[in-house]
């Protein structure tokens, strides 16, 4: 992969590999169609219904995979990751939720510590406390939205950082096509960066030599380009009326 366009895609395949995990562990499973993830059925909370697939040149196939989930909505406030930034949702009453950056880095070694895969559902648990979000009104646990079952998902990573016996960052890693997806990266906010690359450094062991691929938006963007991952294309997430 030696352009922007070409990581930007498979980073988009990686994300909706993810999504399609994270689906089918909720029992609402996904399924890809021509250049596009697309899951018919109420998504977990915080991801999406549809992402574009392959780049902006697929955006006829784009807006027919829209179209099927326009004629039946799966759910109120459903979502759309627009992995290239190429559709214009909001005339058709969507809200854009945020704009974020794909980022990359080489494979190279973070040489930092203390971070580890977990592999049992009591250390999910408080993993997924640690991450900590939830729904606006405070009523979906972390927990419930990392089931056990994860743990068994060949291509998927749970990453802790560790200290003081204490799980206080962490990540998911997923590889496909030659790259290895980072998802879901918390740290302390007070992290100078160590925690971060112990996570990262974790990750890559679940995975050698690929490079890395993400997105990040905001303070999280920054956070990454310090640790050496750079820009390689916009996307957009969008949210259908409430």
């Amino acid at each position: 992969m030696d352009s922007n366009r070409e990581l930007c895609a498979a980073a988009a395949r990686n994300n909706a590999l993810w999504c399609d995990a994270m689906a089918r562990l909720h029992g609402a499973a996904g399924a890809f169609v021509t250049a596009a993830w697309i899951n018919r059925q109420p998504a977990p909370l915080f991801y999406p219904n549809l992402t574009t697939l392959d780049g902006p040149h697929q955006t006829r196939a784009h807006r027919a995979a829209l179209d099927q989930l326009l004629r039946s909505p799966p759910a109120a406030g459903w979502a759309v990751k627009d992995s290239f930034a190429a559709l214009d949702l909001g005339a058709v009453g969507f809200d854009l939720l945020f704009e974020a950056q794909w980022i990359h880095r080489p494979a190279d070694a973070l040489a930092a510590a203390g971070a580890q895969r977990v592999t049992s559902a009591t250390m999910l648990a408080a993993w997924a406390q640690a991450w900590g979000e939830t729904d606006a009104a405070g009523l979906f646990p972390p927990a419930l939205l990392f089931p056990p079952t994860l743990l068994q998902e060949p291509d998927h990573a749970v990453i802790a950082a560790m200290q003081d016996g204490a799980i206080v960052g962490g990540c998911i890693a997923t590889r496909s096509d030659g790259v290895l997806g980072i998802s879901n990266l918390f740290a302390p906010a007070a992290d100078d960066g160590s925690v971060r690359a112990a996570c990262l450094d974790a990750a890559m062991g679940f995975a050698p030599a690929v490079p890395l691929v993400g997105y990040e938006h905001g303070d999280g963007l920054a956070h990454m380009k310090q640790l050496g991952f750079h820009e390689i294309g916009a996307l957009r997430i969008w949210q259908a009326p409430r």
